[in-house]
């Protein structure tokens, strides 16, 4: 048996490009992870099965660590299974993608339980075929990332900031929001953060310049309460608050300890909150 912790993201800015002929779109954003994380404990089974303290989570071929199991399966000639528990600490449909960060932790753990190898090349195409951003969470640290949001340029980011996570139980549709996004499109952004040629530190200390996601528009008007929650973040004296992917997150970075758990407090009531603590790497 083998466990491990999938932690989640934010996007600590996020840019939607044009559309790929693929259908997806080139993306330009940071990756960041904070401290809210899943469980997942892997065990020997003859079957795929996947168990979830969640009843919320799919079981079957729509679950991404169903489909790393199979992946796996097919690239190392493996009729083997697994019992994949998952037990469920980031919100469906967040923005904080849960469940990519639960399939890279499966495409890692699993070939060691199998007693098998494959290199990290290999490791990555899978990736990249179950989702667009599981390919970051096979990596430690932060990542600048663009295409699909597989090409990555990992980094160590000392973010020098209180993160406050609110996490509404709602969910937001991430096909919804692309194609939201894309119609009421006049035009198409460049990147800006490659083109500007700034390096990370520089970034860090003009980080409110950045702090842009083009889902906001679409998502703030279909939520209104989602932008209520980003504009109290702001008064409360974030530096910068932001939905988080798609959303329904949203995230605010705080200079002041105090004021960041008084916000914390003040959320949690009704909602899933984060509080991440300045510097935060994860463990793996």
């Amino acid at each position: 048996m083998l466990t491990g912790k999938a932690y989640a993201k934010i996007n600590l800015f996020l840019r939607i490009l044009d559309k790929r002929e693929d259908g997806f779109h080139n993306i330009e954003t940071i990756f960041h992870k904070i401290v809210l994380f899943d469980e997942i404990t892997i065990s020997p089974h003859y079957n795929i099965v996947i168990s979830s303290n969640n009843n919320q989570l799919p079981k079957d071929e729509k679950n991404f660590c169903y489909k790393a199991v199979l992946a796996l399966q097919n690239k190392l000639n493996i009729t083997q299974g697994a019992h994949i528990n998952i037990e469920k600490n980031i919100p469906i449909g967040s923005g904080l993608g849960g469940g990519s960060s639960d399939a890279a932790l499966v495409l890692r753990l699993l070939p060691q339980l199998w007693k098998s190898d494959i290199n990290n090349t290999e490791l990555n195409k899978i990736a990249l075929s179950i989702g667009s951003d599981v390919p970051y969470f096979l990596q430690k640290h932060s990542a600048y990332a663009t295409g699909r949001g597989e090409n990555l340029k990992s980094f160590l980011i000392n973010l020098p900031f209180w993160i406050v996570g609110i996490h509404p139980r709602s969910r937001v549709s991430t096909a919804w929001a692309y194609s939201t996004l894309s119609e009421s499109r006049k035009t198409i952004p460049n990147k800006f953060f490659e083109r500007s040629n700034i390096n990370i530190d520089n970034y860090i200390s003009n980080i409110s310049d950045f702090a842009i996601n083009d889902f906001e528009d679409v998502v703030f008007n279909q939520s209104p309460s989602l932008k209520n929650i980003k504009n109290d973040l702001l008064t409360r004296g974030a530096k910068v608050a932001l939905l988080s992917g798609t959303g329904s997150s949203v995230f605010g970075l705080f200079d002041n300890k105090e004021t960041a758990i008084e916000t914390q407090n003040f959320y949690k009531s009704n909602n899933i909150v984060s509080l991440t603590p300045p510097s935060f790497q994860a463990d793996n």
